[in-house]
């Protein structure tokens, strides 16, 4: 019964035990709210902290349909869900850590390399999944890419210190965030309603239940 969370409780710790025994880092800086330790206001960030929750729902709504469906026995909708479980995972990190800066300052490589990065993963994912994702609202999708493009072409073409650029640069990114969360969101409710008959028809063994 408690087995699934000792184990996340003994990773948990062992993450714990890496960070207070460095010493590299000051401790309060890896445990406090970033806002706290730099005498921040507690709203800044607050749209960026928003969306990195907004990332997170899409990932986790395209995780659970991932799992509903390959209880039903639907591989190819299976794949297409795990893919983007992963993109979306990789996204929502990327928003959190900044990783693009990270990857663009260690390799010593331009920033933009890292955003076509990004494009040939996704573009890689739409394309071995395009059989399944033509069945999908595939047009919320393409209204987070247009979106996603307008703030890349404002980040490439205007100055960080210019801020009706930074407006319409961070604007865009907003609004594609929530196109894709919108998209994942209801594309794994219409997956899932899809197979609900096929998982609940399953027999009492297959689905963990007993009596």
């Amino acid at each position: 019964m408690f087995m699934p969370v000792l184990v996340v409780w003994a990773i948990g710790l062992v993450v714990l035990a890496g960070l207070v025994t460095q010493n590299a880092v000051p401790h309060e800086q890896l445990l406090l709210d970033p806002n706290y330790t730099g005498g921040l206001p507690w709203y800044t960030g607050l749209v960026s902290n928003l969306m990195i929750l907004v990332w997170a729902v899409a990932t986790t709504a395209a995780a659970g349909a991932a799992f509903v469906v390959r209880r039903a026995g639907r591989p190819q909708a299976e794949a297409f869900l795990r893919g983007a479980t992963l993109l979306s995972l990789l996204l929502t990190l990327d928003d959190a850590l900044q990783l693009h800066i990270v990857v663009a300052k260690t390799l010593d490589v331009p920033k933009p390399a890292t955003y076509v990065a990004y494009l040939a993963l996704s573009a890689a994912w739409a394309l071995r999944s395009w059989p399944e994702l033509q069945r999908t609202r595939w047009q919320l999708l393409a209204a987070a890419a247009g979106a996603f493009a307008v703030s890349l072409i404002v980040d490439q073409l205007t100055s960080p210190d210019n801020t009706t650029a930074l407006i319409f640069e961070d604007g865009a990114k907003t609004l594609g965030v929530l196109a894709w969360a919108t998209y994942f969101v209801v594309t794994a409710r219409d997956i899932a309603a899809s197979v609900i008959p096929d998982v609940a028809a399953e027999p009492a063994d297959r689905s963990g239940l007993s009596g």
